[in-house]
């Protein structure tokens, strides 16, 4: 195996996390070749495809795997948890397509009537 470079990066908060990672996309699709104009106008920042909090994202992994265990009910229970965590506009996909996979996921971000 050849390495063909390496990049790194430190941040001291989890906060901190998806704009380090954004960096390092930036950086590792640079060094692969691709334009700076093609990288700025196809990229948008980890935060907004996925969501601000670590620990959200975390919850929402761990539903997944339970939904691929067949664990409807934690991965239910797991899915409130982050969207409690985070609950600002959905990011992430457990929208339509979701719902409509798993007719029991009803959670929405915005539905704390």
């Amino acid at each position: 195996m050849t390495l063909l470079f390496a990049e790194s990066e430190q941040f001291t908060r989890n906060e901190e996390l998806f704009d380090r990672v954004d960096l390092l996309a930036r950086r590792v699709r640079k060094d692969l070749g691709e334009s700076l104009t093609v990288i700025n106008n196809n990229s948008l920042p980890l935060a907004r495809v996925t969501t601000r909090s670590l620990e959200a994202l975390q919850l929402y992994s761990r539903a997944t795997d339970a939904i691929v265990q067949g664990d409807a009910d934690k991965a239910q229970a797991l899915l409130q948890s982050a969207l409690e965590l985070d609950p600002g506009p959905l990011p992430w996909p457990i929208g339509d397509w979701h719902a409509s996979i798993y007719p029991w996921e009803t959670v929405r971000r915005n539905s704390n009537t």
